[in-house]
């Protein structure tokens, strides 16, 4: 797992120090590290805006690794849509999302492509601050309900603080 956090850790300072001449707000890479009141984990997101006049809209895929300590580790494909404003004077953008997830579950004994299968439904705010033209930090908290194919749900609070990389 620590290999995991400086990977992402290594890939963010990469994409922060580098500066790429096209639109400041197009397409994003990032990475993520998440916690919440049953795991930890991390994952890297692919972003790209659907609307940009005044309001935003971002939609973004991720892929996501979560463990912990007493219970099943997990792998989910996210999809989140971000809605909110554009950047104020350049330093700082508020939004607030809503996401779902589906995934996979490994246990010790069972084969991690049968069920149950992991599922997760998620919404809160956020704020991007940027630290140049194509590089931001991130920071996002919020709730919502997860759980299994075999009817298993429960609610949850999480804190998601990652970076974004601009192109």
């Amino acid at each position: 797992m620590k290999k995991a956090h400086k990977g992402v850790l290594y890939v963010g300072v990469f994409l922060c120090l580098t500066h790429v001449s096209m639109a400041k707000d197009g397409f994003s890479l990032g990475g993520v590290v998440t916690l919440d009141n049953k795991h930890v984990g991390g994952g890297f997101e692919v972003g790209f805006p659907l609307l940009q006049k005044g309001f935003t809209i971002r939609n973004y895929i991720s892929v996501f690794a979560h463990a912990a300590e007493n219970t099943n580790s997990l792998l989910l494909l996210q999809e989140k849509i971000t809605f909110g404003g554009a950047r104020d004077s350049n330093m700082a953008r508020l939004y607030g999302f809503i996401s779902g997830s589906f995934g996979l579950t490994m246990q010790e004994q069972q084969d991690m492509f049968k069920s149950p299968f992991a599922w997760e439904g998620f919404m809160g705010g956020g704020a991007d601050i940027y630290g140049g033209e194509h590089a931001s930090v991130f920071i996002e908290a919020g709730g919502g309900v997860n759980g299994n194919t075999l009817g298993v749900m429960q609610g949850f609070g999480r804190i998601q603080v990652g970076f974004r990389g601009f192109f």
